[in-house]
């Protein structure tokens, strides 16, 4: 899986960039002191040792939704059972996003997820996709392929960093900020077999470059997923009010 940020603008080095992203960042939230000191330091990656969970009590409603869609599939997943690597790495060097035309953004708004400050947002979801009114005024997602991007995006502006860009064994399902400047991924990775796939967390913070992951300590047989009434996303988008 490639790790890297992207940016529309003149090549710049890592740490006038993550300067960059902090002044962007920087105006604060509105958060209670007590619950913003403790989203801090959930926040800090170089924080979690190896076999650590994330803290329960701060996990963003947009990944209970998550946990619980693969937990009807297989009981073990709990957040506890997502245990960490104990490793944060930085990632590296900003380039541009591969975006389409920055005039259909906001079609998708409705899917990504911003900052509480609105000044950022992550979006997994509009690579190599298009809304669709359908005939009863609906919305429905339309497109896609096996690849998949996910980027920063300032909202209103030609302004796009790539965060990744995953083949077809890695999907980026949810997304969820915890403050201004760090953020979680849910993932799911197909095994080498393709017979199984294991759930993972990713939680990134901008203000040091770095990020981390917490893995689900078993795989998931594909054939769980077989079985389910729809995959994720369908469930997903469903709850956006958008047709699967």
């Amino acid at each position: 899986m490639q790790i890297y940020l992207k940016i529309r603008q003149p090549a710049v080095t890592l740490m006038a960039s993550a300067c960059l992203l902090f002044s962007i960042l920087s105006s604060c939230g509105n958060k209670d002191n007590v619950t913003k000191d403790a989203l801090e330091e959930a926040a800090q990656t170089a924080g979690f040792q190896d076999g650590d969970s994330f803290p329960e009590t701060l996990l963003p409603e947009e990944f209970r939704f998550w946990i619980d869609y693969y937990k009807k599939l297989d009981t073990s997943v709990t957040l506890s059972n997502f245990k960490a690597s104990g490793v944060a790495l930085h990632f590296g060097p900003l380039e541009e996003a591969t975006q389409g035309d920055f005039t259909l953004q906001e079609n998708f708004y409705p899917l990504m997820a911003f900052s509480p400050d609105s000044s950022l947002v992550i979006d997994w979801i509009s690579y190599n996709h298009f809304v669709e009114t359908t005939p009863d005024g609906g919305k429905k997602l339309i497109g896609g392929e096996a690849d998949q991007e996910v980027a920063l995006l300032v909202p209103g502006k030609s302004i796009a960093w790539q965060l990744m860009f995953n083949g077809p064994q890695t999907s980026v399902e949810t997304a969820a900020w915890l403050t201004n400047d760090a953020f979680l991924l849910g993932l799911i990775q197909s095994d080498e077999s393709q017979n199984a796939f294991t759930p993972e967390i990713m939680l990134f913070n901008l203000k040091d470059s770095t990020f981390t992951n917490f893995r689900l300590n078993k795989s998931i047989p594909n054939e769980r997923q077989a079985m389910a009434d729809g995959d994720f996303t369908s469930s997903w988008l469903t709850l956006k009010k958008f047709k699967p």
